[in-house]
């Protein structure tokens, strides 16, 4: 089968490779990301808010300066070790949602990253007014006006980028199936 594969692959042509290699190309490299926000996204975003209030899980804005770096990351990595262990805190917040948190498939330097991006998302934006409409000046107010702001939920998350990776390459098994179609016919009317 592989060697029908790689068959098929040399036949389409140099010009039919690179168009697969430039369609399917932008989809591995999202997924390698372990930025801040697609870790959030790809594993918290389900559940957890920064600024947008209560989900399944309590809204995370705000909760690198309520528990210790060290705490959090042992919570992160399995809360319910540390709820079966008696921590008083893991126990209260279980208590309060009643839902285990599942453990994540991230390292330590991943939750850090995660941490990082939380903390920074729990921040006040500072954007600047530009329409006399969006506020009315009066003498000696500044034109910057705070405003929060939480995570962008419309990208992509980790379910989105794998159902587009399986849906692209069942697009690349369909194109291989019908080039190897195409051959097998091509070469039984050469036989006539």
């Amino acid at each position: 089968m592989i060697k029908m594969v790689v068959v098929v692959f040399k036949q389409v042509g140099l010009k039919m490779q690179l168009l697969l290699a430039i369609a399917f190309f932008p989809y591995f490299p999202v997924v390698a990301q372990d930025t801040g926000e697609s870790l959030f996204k790809a594993n918290c975003m389900a559940c957890h808010t920064i600024g947008g209030g209560r989900l399944v899980g309590p809204d995370l804005k705000g909760v690198n300066a309520k528990y210790e770096k060290e705490w959090l990351t042992k919570f992160i990595k399995s809360s319910q070790s540390m709820v079966a262990a008696g921590d008083e805190q893991a126990v209260k917040l279980f208590n309060e949602f009643l839902i285990p948190m599942p453990d994540p498939p991230i390292n330590e330097d991943q939750i850090s990253t995660l941490l990082t991006y939380i903390k920074e998302q729990s921040q006040p934006i500072e954007e600047e007014i530009t329409s006399v409409a969006d506020v009315i000046e009066k003498p000696g107010q500044s034109s910057l006006v705070k405003v929060e702001t939480s995570p962008d939920r419309g990208s992509f998350g980790f379910i989105e980028i794998i159902l587009l990776s399986v849906m692209g390459i069942e697009i690349f098994t369909i194109f291989i199936l019908i080039s190897v179609v195409f051959m097998i016919s091509k070469h039984i009317n050469g036989l006539k």
